[in-house]
């Protein structure tokens, strides 16, 4: 980000849902980790299942980006994710995010492509011949 107050490296989100190959949701109620955080919106507010709050990290150091991480607790082939944007306000934020899956050695294993548009969510679909992709054809 190249605001004064660095806006666009805060990452507010209100829900990640993350789906196995057989569409078992596997990120419900899982721990989550972040960068840091803002106040009392835990990274807990990202699998809990409400989508009335959010994680939120804080401004940090403007030469590292804010990260979250949810801990699913084994390996698991993962088929879809589904990332819900903060509903109130400042949806902008997630522009640039990206999902990185990490093997058990924290190793990146795939990763979707950044977010480049505003929305309410966006979903990711995993195909092994096609790599990521999101449903409809909207662009990231």
């Amino acid at each position: 980000g190249t605001s004064a107050d660095n806006k666009y490296k805060i990452m507010n989100l209100a829900e990640l849902e993350v789906f196995d190959e057989n569409d078992k949701k596997i990120s419900h109620q899982r721990p989550v980790t972040m960068s840091s955080q803002l106040g009392g919106y835990s990274g807990a507010n990202l699998t809990d299942g409400s989508f009335n709050n959010l994680a939120h990290t804080k401004t940090g150091d403007q030469r590292e980006l804010d990260w979250m991480m949810v801990d699913l607790g084994s390996e698991h082939k993962i088929k879809a994710l589904l990332i819900t944007n903060r509903t109130d306000c400042c949806k902008e934020r997630a522009i640039g995010i990206r999902a990185i899956v990490l093997d058990a050695d924290k190793k990146t294993v795939k990763s979707t492509p950044a977010i480049v548009i505003v929305e309410d969510s966006y979903e990711f679909v995993f195909d092994e011949s096609k790599g990521w992709s999101r449903p409809g054809g909207n662009e990231t």
